[in-house]
Formats: C-alpha cells, structure tokens, sequence
C-alpha cells in the first residue's frame, strides 16, 4: 500500500514536485529518495514511482523516463510518442 505523509500518499507527493519542474529537468534518486523517505533503490521507491508516473499523465499531462544512473527526466509534450513506443 502506498503510504501516507500528513495525509497525502507519497506518490501524489511526488507527482506534484515533478509536475512543478520545467520539461527536460531531471529529478535525482537521491532527491526522488528524500521526497518519498524511501531507500533507493528498494522496491516501495519502484512502487511509488510507477504510482506517480500514472497520475503524472492522468493529472498533469506529463510523463518522465529514466535516466540511467541519474533519476528521471520530464518529457516534453513532443517526445511523448516515443515514449509510448
């Protein structure tokens, strides 16, 4: 289950911070691991990101991808279809 911070669940939390960075920013394990308050890599962090990925493009229209070594980048509304593919 995801878990619960001051009534908010984490992924949620996390949705709204990358919702606020501007296309092609990234966003680093490490500050995705303090956001959340979950270990990376671990499963719950796997967890809460795939969560926050589906409200990403269901709240925001917006989508990340991963960035080896680094974390996650946003993706512009152009580079969407490749993300599909």
């Amino acid at each position: 289950m995801n878990e619960v911070i001051q009534n908010k669940k984490k992924s949620e939390i996390l949705a709204e911070k990358i919702n606020a960075l501007k296309y092609g920013e990234i966003i680093s394990h490490k500050t995705i691991s303090l956001i959340i308050e979950e270990k990376y890599p671990s499963n719950k962090y796997t967890s809460t990101i795939a969560k926050a990925r589906k409200i990403l493009l269901k709240k925001y229209i917006k989508t990340i991808e991963y960035i080896d070594g680094d974390g996650y980048r946003v993706v512009s509304p152009d580079d969407f279809v490749n993300q599909s593919l």
